[in-house]
C-alpha cells in the first residue's frame, strides 16, 4: 500500500473511532414464578441498556426536559435500537435462589446521533400527544419484554427490529396483536405493521423480525 494511502486510511480510522464512545450499564432484575429465565434475561438486558443511556452525559443533556414516562419509554426504545451499536453482554449472573438476574453490558454510541434521535422522538411525541403510560407495553394476555436491532435473517447486511413478547396466560386458540407504528420525521403515522401471537400456555415466548425503515423514522410498539 502506498505511504500516502496508508496514512489517509489511518487518519480516517482515527476520525471514525473518535466519533464513537463506549458506554456501560448494569441492572438486576428479580423475576417471579410465572416468568421464564429467557424472558427475564431479556428484561435484565433492556434495563442495563437503559441505565447505560441514563448515565451518558449527552443523553442526559439532550433529554433533561423530557420527563413524561411515555416519552421516556419511547426514547429508550428508539435509542437502544438506533443509537447503541455493537451491544455486548459483559457479564450475566443468575441467583437461582433469589430468582434474580444481574447483567452488565457495553455499547458504542455517538453523541450527535443520540441527540438527533432524541430530538426526532420528542418531535414525533409532541405531534401526537397522548396520556402518559408507564412501563413496557402489557395487555391481559401479552407483555413486550425486549425490542432491539438485529441483522435480518434474509439478508444480514440489512437491519431488522426484533420484538420479543411473552404470554401471560393461555388464550384458548385466540391470537393477540402486537402493533408497530412508524412515524415520519414530522411525527405523522407513516405505516403500521401487526403481528399476532397465540398463547398455548402462560410463559410462552414469541419473537419476530421487522425490517427497519430509514433512520429518520421513529416507532412505537403497543398491544391494542
Amino acid at each position: 500500500m502506498p505511504r500516502f494511502t496508508l496514512i489517509l486510511a489511518l487518519l480516517l480510522g482515527l476520525a471514525t473511532a473518535a466519533g464513537a464512545e463506549t458506554i456501560t450499564g448494569e441492572a438486576c432484575y428479580r423475576y417471579g414464578p410465572a416468568e421464564t429465565f429467557y424472558a427475564a434475561r431479556h428484561v435484565s438486558i433492556s434495563l442495563a441498556k437503559r441505565n447505560a443511556l441514563e448515565g451518558y452525559a449527552p443523553f442526559a443533556d439532550a433529554t433533561i426536559n423530557m420527563r413524561e414516562p411515555e416519552l421516556r419509554n419511547e426514547l429508550f426504545a428508539n435509542l437502544t435500537v438506533r443509537a447503541m451499536k455493537d451491544v455486548r453482554v459483559l457479564n450475566s449472573e443468575e441467583d437461582a435462589a433469589a430468582k434474580e438476574i444481574c447483567t452488565r453490558i457495553e455499547a458504542e454510541v455517538e453523541a450527535g446521533q443520540v441527540k438527533a434521535q432524541a430530538a426526532a422522538v420528542f418531535n414525533a411525541y409532541q405531534a401526537r400527544r397522548r396520556p402518559p403510560r408507564t412501563g413496557l407495553p402489557r395487555s391481559e394476555f401479552l407483555r413486550i419484554v425486549n425490542v432491539e436491532q438485529f441483522p435480518c435473517e434474509f439478508d444480514e447486511s440489512v437491519q431488522c427490529l426484533n420484538v420479543v413478547a411473552e404470554c401471560l396466560r393461555e388464550s384458548h386458540g385466540e391470537r393477540h396483536p402486537v402493533r408497530i407504528t412508524w412515524y415520519d420525521p414530522q411525527g405523522r403515522p407513516a405505516f403500521t405493521i401487526k403481528r399476532h401471537v397465540g398463547c398455548e400456555r402462560a410463559r410462552d415466548v414469541a419473537a419476530f423480525l421487522l425490517r427497519l425503515p430509514p433512520p429518520t423514522y421513529t416507532f412505537r410498539v403497543d398491544l391494542p
